[in-house]
């Protein structure tokens, strides 16, 4: 396998929480990976328009394309059919079970060159060579955050995708972009339960070091920005996710953690102020979502 890139786009996605999981439970981390590496077998069976190469190494996938758009749709594509396999895990495993056979992936595209060249050194050893400045950036950048998300790199103001929505990684970053993969749907899910598995992670997770737990509140607060971006929403669907985060009990609202999660629900109550008086909020909830939805409003004017 030879590759020679002056102008790609390279993909580096890797699974959350493997790392961990092997040292707690051997066999279901093995599992895990085993199920990571069916779904990439399957997707790159399916030859994904615009794919050049993959190269999938333990708990870690490097996707070579030959355009953005192509990267991006492919991509979230991927992202969705494995966060999808979290349904069947939460319909059959309870507890700690579901904690850790639960797959989640996070990953991240930049541009840039590539060169990858297998050689054959004798029978019992092969060495691969992988280098590129594309494969570089989305390595290091796939760290920066946490949860399942999906960047794209770099400055792409010109760029017209609907899946995009700009995300500074930290203080004087460039302005990349977020990719929106929770807007991939399957016919199988709807957002509810999309919501319940995540939600009900965070509350397994809730007592791991924050380090840990922040995967899954990230995860739960992209959920809910890729909402807010859909163009025909439910609404009913949405008044039940904000019920559902509004009863879970292990949530201290109070508590500076949530602070992303309720600020998209303040964006969403001022997107849908229906959602006022269609249902009611506990009184610490409304405040709070109240609050800051003026703060919303006033930011828009």
């Amino acid at each position: 396998m030879n590759l020679s890139e002056s102008q790609c786009y390279t993909a580096f996605i890797d699974i959350l929480g493997i790392s961990d999981l092997i040292e707690r439970n051997l066999p279901i981390a093995r599992d895990k990976l085993s199920l990571f590496h069916d779904h990439v077998r399957k997707f790159v069976s399916n030859s994904p328009s615009g794919l050049k190469q993959s190269v999938v190494f333990s708990d870690s996938l490097i996707l070579v394309w030959e355009n953005i758009d192509s990267a991006i749709d492919g991509c979230s594509q991927l992202f969705a059919e494995v966060y999808d396999s979290n349904g069947q895990f939460f319909q059959h495993y309870y507890g700690d079970q579901y904690k850790y056979r639960s797959l989640f992936l996070r990953g991240a595209i930049s541009e840039g060159t590539l060169e990858l060249e297998d050689e054959v050194v004798s029978e019992s050893s092969t060495q691969r060579f992988i280098i590129g400045s594309g494969l570089s950036r989305s390595a290091k950048g796939e760290s920066l955050v946490k949860g399942s998300r999906l960047l794209l790199l770099g400055e792409w103001t010109a760029l017209d995708h609907n899946l995009l929505s700009p995300v500074s990684l930290f203080p004087k970053a460039k302005i990349s972009r977020e990719i929106m993969w929770p807007l991939i749907k399957s016919a199988q899910f709807r957002n509810v339960d999309r919501f319940k598995w995540i939600l009900s992670l965070c509350e397994l997770y809730r007592t791991d070091p924050t380090s840990v737990s922040k995967h899954f509140r990230d995860t739960l607060w992209l959920l809910m920005r890729s909402l807010l971006q859909e163009q025909n929403l439910d609404v009913r669907e949405l008044q039940e996710i904000i019920t559902l985060f509004d009863q879970a009990k292990f949530i201290d609202i109070e508590n500076g953690y949530w602070l992303p999660i309720l600020l998209c629900l303040a964006e969403t109550i001022s997107k849908y102020p229906d959602l006022r008086s269609s249902y009611g909020l506990n009184v610490e909830l409304s405040k709070l979502i109240y609050m800051y939805s003026s703060l919303a409003l006033m930011e828009n004017r």
